[in-house]
């Protein structure tokens, strides 16, 4: 029995969560050592504060230089700066793409009836305003090996740091709110600030968590003089005042908010990562000690059939799940960003970029699912 590749796009969102449910005696073990997920700071919006005759201090850099030791600190992430550890992605003329305009109902293993697939195939196209795109189908997965499993992106939208008599400095969402009447410093009494951030999916831009601290959980009580000039000058008598400080509580409390909110416990959010060379019969995977991964911790690999809105790897991606892994493999050498590993059982042959997640970890009985994945 055959399935339309309309049929197939329509059913992706299943196959996902499938694979989530196949692989959930695999992630309980997960919640005894947590891995931390590779995610990249895209940046923090803030406007500058208008300090008077001071001049003006530069708030977006003096916050985005504090985001980057909250997410150090962090025990649900790491973060890149620059690209994972491979200089440039390997060209798609290295191996053939692998791609199939239909797919044989054992190989996904649904087991549906005809009528409750037309019936969910209905139901999205009525969601999408009957608009359909024939979808290109394929395990090419190269281009993804650069991405990280989460972009974060954050915003200060209102900022202020109010003393006596009136004074304040800071901005709001309709502009500056600063309010000297000439002085170069004045004693704060209390500080606050708003700030927004999201995780987003990298492949398909969609935003799996988000999270806005406002003023009340941040307004914290000061008592200390402001001097306006040497705070005009950045970083360094900035982090020595109390401002840093609640800036740095808006900041943590927002990663936690989003950590929470990308657990591994939840449908989607299992940790992962990507082969990235193929030293057969070794892998390299992205990702060591600094993700958490220990020598002897065991991964399945899953070779994703992705749906793309054409050419694959290089247009609008759609979506990708798989059903069986396509190889389980243990951590042999371990580095700070990346990971040797060997095949221990081999089922299909692994693609560069194909997904890595937690199978067992080291010194733990291996799940009685793998029988079913053969």
């Amino acid at each position: 029995m055959k399935i339309s590749k309309k049929s197939l796009v329509m059913m992706l969102p299943l196959l996902g969560l499938m694979s989530m449910g196949n692989q959930s005696c695999q992630q309980s073990s997960a919640n005894k050592r947590q891995l931390k997920k590779l995610v990249e700071f895209k940046g923090l919006d803030a406007k500058p504060i208008n300090l008077g005759t001071a001049g003006t201090f530069d708030f977006q850099w003096v916050a985005t230089s504090q985001i980057y030791s909250v997410l150090f600190k962090s025990q649900a992430f790491t973060f890149k700066i620059a690209p994972t550890p491979t200089t440039t992605v390997p060209s798609m003329d290295a191996a053939p793409v692998q791609s199939k305009s239909t797919l044989d109902l054992s190989d996904v293993n649904l087991g549906l009836k005809a009528g409750d697939l037309a019936q969910y195939e209905n139901w999205v196209l009525e969601k999408n305003g009957g608009n359909y795109q024939e979808p290109t189908f394929s395990n090419e997965a190269r281009c993804m090996i650069n991405l990280p499993q989460l972009s974060l992106a954050g915003s200060i939208n209102s900022f202020e740091a109010v003393g006596g008599g009136g004074l304040s400095i800071g901005y709001s969402p309709t502009g500056p709110t600063t309010n000297l009447g000439g002085s170069l410093s004045f004693k704060v009494e209390y500080a606050q600030l708003n700030l927004s951030m999201n995780a987003i999916d990298p492949l398909s831009n969609f935003v799996k968590a988000s999270t806005t601290i406002d003023q009340k959980q941040t307004k914290t009580n000061l008592n200390f003089m402001l001097n306006l000039v040497p705070f005009a000058g950045g970083l360094d008598y900035w982090s020595s005042t109390p401002l840093a400080t609640v800036t740095q509580k808006a900041l943590t409390k927002a990663v936690l908010n989003i950590a929470g909110q990308v657990s591994d416990g939840k449908p989607g959010n299992e940790w992962y990562t990507r082969v990235l060379h193929d030293l057969d019969p070794e892998l390299a995977i992205i990702g060591g000690a600094n993700m958490g991964l220990q020598v002897g911790d065991q991964l399945a690999i899953y070779n994703d059939l992705h749906a793309w809105s054409g050419e694959a790897c290089n247009s609008t991606y759609i979506g990708g799940a798989s059903i069986k892994p396509s190889a389980i493999v243990e951590v042999v050498g371990l580095g700070d960003e990346l990971s040797y590993v060997t095949i221990k059982e081999r089922f299909l042959d692994p693609v560069v970029g194909a997904k890595v997640k937690m199978y067992k970890f080291a010194g733990e009985a291996a799940p009685k699912a793998l029988a079913s994945k053969k």
